[in-house]
C-alpha cells in the first residue's frame, strides 16, 4: 500500500506542483467513498467534517501533500492525502498509528461531481 502511495505521490508531483509552490486552498465540499465531505484551511492547517460516523480531520499541509488524523464515534486513527491538481484527494486511511492499512479515501470536488 505504501508503494501505491509513494507512486501516487510521484506522479501528482510530476503532473504539475514544484518544490516551494504554495498547495491549493482545500477547502470546500467533496463527495467520497466515505460520504460527504466538507474541509476547511487556514494556512497550512485542515480541519473537516465527514459524514460517516460523524467523522472529523485535523491535518497539515506539506506541499500537495495533507497528513492528517481522523476521529469517529468509536475510534480514530491517521492517513494521507495527496492533492492531484484536478483538485481531488487521494489517499489512504489506518487505524492508530498506521495511515494505510484501513483501506482508500479519494475526494472529489462536489461541483466537479456534479459537472460530471
Amino acid at each position: 500500500m505504501r508503494r501505491t502511495l509513494l507512486a501516487v505521490a510521484v506522479l501528482v508531483t510530476a503532473a504539475g506542483f514544484k518544490a516551494g509552490e504554495q498547495p491549493p486552498d482545500v477547502s470546500g465540499s467533496y463527495t467520497s467513498n466515505w460520504g460527504s465531505v466538507v474541509l476547511h484551511q487556514r494556512h497550512d492547517r485542515v480541519t473537516g467534517e465527514y459524514e460517516h460516523q460523524h467523522g472529523r480531520i485535523d491535518g497539515v499541509l506539506d506541499g500537495n501533500l495533507l497528513r492528517y488524523a481522523w476521529h469517529e464515534n468509536d475510534g480514530d486513527g491517521h492517513g494521507v492525502f495527496v492533492i492531484a491538481t484536478d483538485g481531488e484527494l487521494v489517499g489512504t486511511w489506518g487505524i492508530g498509528d498506521d495511515d494505510t492499512r484501513g483501506g482508500g479515501w479519494r475526494l472529489a470536488p462536489a461541483a466537479a461531481a456534479i459537472a460530471r
